[in-house]
């Protein structure tokens, strides 16, 4: 076990030194602590230490070298020069010995054989050396280092009096600090605004050169041609700077003093603007420091105005959308009846380009497009999506090991991730092939490589990781103490997954189901690729269908007029879907609400 030679102070205040058996240097600095000693030197030694007999003059101090080998260092005679972090680091130092219930010599005995303190190792032994023939500390203070200032006496010689010398201490290390703080940040308010005045500056500058040599007499004699006047102001640059002595046009030597005069001009006033900037950031850093100065509430101002106008914006935002939609859709209504758009079973917007032409008027019942958007997202694609979901997260939260569903959770999440375009492809070059091959196997002779049962598969498949999701969550959330009730009454897993845990769990896989019902009745491209752009009323899965999504992306599509029903149908659309998803999201969102009153 390595030997630890060590030198410490005991609690009243004499030096005691020994060797102390402990396997690294952690450890002795806690046997130290247990034996009510506060370590001066501790070093690892391979043979006992003997106790050096101090020999040292009054105005010497020890100390080692590199070798273990120790050495007379001279003190100076004069005052000592300290640097502010030195005034810290000796005030700090001070007040936390003084607090520790050490009196003021033994305390400076202590930080005089503080190998890291350096200077201060000096400033420490003078003062000492003066406190101990009977002079007070503050004036002992003025003696030894001019950096300890009148305000610094003062404070000290208050607290010798009053016997709050470590207080004292404590609050004018602190003071200090934070004095320091301030004039770095002076520092920086002076130099960010003068960096950025030419950081804008700079570029602007070689414009303003350039315009101003151009309108000079020299510069209208150059030629008409660019390329020809960018070469010779080049050359008279170089000429300018001193890179080269003449050019090889003549022009360029009588344009070289008009850059110089420009370049000075106004790179004296770049760096007047960086001055003026400067001192303008120190000036309202300067007023920004007082005593009246709440810089908290002045940060939570700011924090709360920014959450203000982030919220503003997302509320703005959706003002903005609904008024746009809904200005437009009253556009829409002044020409087409809200009742036939409402209730009508025809959906032809083509409106004819004069008056004598058939369907001029055109027909705007979006009764087939509400249906074939619940047909495909409602009906066909619930009917994939809530077993599969629902059982995806029976299993990963009743029956899969920890480290399967922390494989397969993630693998399942991927799903909401994939662009709805590729599930687009999938579905009109892989399933609508297999859809309609299934259909004219069973007889369905109308089947179609577009068909709303393909739409729907694809869509079904593509939301259900949200239905797994909030199962998932709303399964778990369940209290364990129904389940254990549920098995402690004789009932088998299954049973108690069936009877007890879905019925508990059921708002929240209800609200889940909803807003996936939401997600798929606004999907478009797996409609557009898949089901067709046809407007029918049919129950049959294996017919084209199209959605009212698909009918906006048609009716926008293009060069359009936005004075006619059949452009502005496109936003009566947006209009009564956008209030359908509303609806939903309400209820889902009260649903879940009430649910996790419930259980939480």
């Amino acid at each position: 076990m390595p030997l630890f030679a060590y030198k410490a102070l005991a609690s009243n205040g004499s030096v005691t030194t020994g060797e102390i058996d402990a396997t690294d240097r952690p450890e002795a600095l806690r046997v130290l602590d247990k034996k009510g000693l506060q370590p001066v030197n501790l070093k690892e030694s391979a043979a006992p230490v003997k106790k050096p007999a101090s020999k040292g003059k009054p105005e010497e101090s020890l100390r080692q070298n590199s070798k273990g080998e120790k050495k007379e260092t001279p003190i100076p005679d004069g005052p000592i020069k300290l640097k502010r972090q030195e005034v810290v680091l000796f005030t700090e130092e001070l007040s936390d010995m003084l607090s520790a219930g050490l009196q003021l010599e033994p305390a400076l005995r202590s930080m005089e054989n503080r190998q890291e303190l350096g200077n201060l190792k000096a400033v420490s032994f003078k003062i000492r050396q003066i406190v101990r023939d009977g002079v007070n500390f503050s004036v002992a203070l003025k003696k030894v280092s001019p950096s300890f200032g009148p305000l610094y006496c003062s404070l000290a010689a208050a607290g010798e009096a009053s016997g709050a010398l470590d207080d004292i201490l404590k609050r004018q290390a602190h003071y200090l600090k934070t004095l320091a703080e301030l004039q770095a940040r002076l520092i920086l308010a002076m130099i960010y605004p003068a960096f950025l005045i030419l950081a804008l500056y700079i570029p602007v500058e070689s414009r303003l050169v350039d315009r101003a040599v151009l309108s000079s007499p020299e510069g209208r004699a150059l030629p008409a041609f660019e390329m020809q006047r960018d070469t010779i102001l080049s050359e008279a640059r170089e000429i300018a700077h001193g890179d080269r002595d003449v050019g090889f046009n003549s022009q360029s030597t009588g344009l070289a003093p008009r850059i110089r005069d420009a370049e000075g001009r106004y790179g004296a006033l770049g760096g007047g603007l960086a001055i003026l900037a400067a001192f303008a950031g120190a000036g309202i850093a300067l007023r920004r420091v007082g005593v009246d100065f709440r810089a908290r509430a002045g940060v939570e101002r700011w924090v709360l105005g920014l959450l203000v106008g982030a919220s503003l914006i997302a509320t703005l935002t959706t003002l903005g959308i609904v008024l746009s939609l809904l200005f437009e859709s009253l556009r829409f209504f002044k020409l087409v009846s809200p009742t036939e758009f409402l209730f009508g079973t025809t959906w032809s917007p083509q409106t004819a380009l004069r008056a004598d032409q058939s369907g001029s008027s055109g027909a705007f019942g979006s009764v087939p497009l509400f249906w074939g958007t619940a047909f495909i997202g409602a009906i066909i694609a619930m009917i994939v999506a809530i077993p599969l979901g629902l059982m995806c997260a029976i299993f990963l939260t009743q029956y899969a090991p920890a480290r399967l569903r922390s494989w397969i959770k993630p693998i399942l999440e991927i799903l909401a991730g994939v662009p709805t375009v590729v599930y687009g492809y999938f579905a009109a070059l892989t399933v609508a092939p297999m859809v309609r091959d299934l259909g004219l196997s069973l007889g369905v002779t109308s089947a179609s490589s577009e068909s709303a049962l393909a739409a729907g598969l694809v869509m079904g498949i593509m939301i259900i990781p949200f239905v797994s999701s909030m199962a998932d969550d709303s399964i778990a959330a369940v209290p364990q103490a129904m389940r254990d009730g549920s098995l402690a009454m004789g009932a088998t897993k299954s049973e108690t997954i069936k009877r007890v845990v879905l019925p508990a769990a059921l708002p929240g896989v209800v609200g889940g189901v909803l807003l996936a019902v939401s997600r798929a009745i606004g999907e478009t491209m797996i409609v557009v690729m898949a089901a067709g752009l046809s407007a029918n009323m049919t129950a049959n899965p294996f017919a084209s269908v199209t959605t009212v999504t698909v009918q906006i992306v048609q009716l926008l599509t293009g060069d359009q007029e936005f004075d006619s029903a059949k452009t502005l149908a496109a936003f009566a659309l947006g209009l009564a879907l956008f209030v359908i998803t509303l609806i939903l999201n309400l209820i889902a969102l009260f649903v879940v609400r009430r649910y996790r009153e419930a259980y939480e």
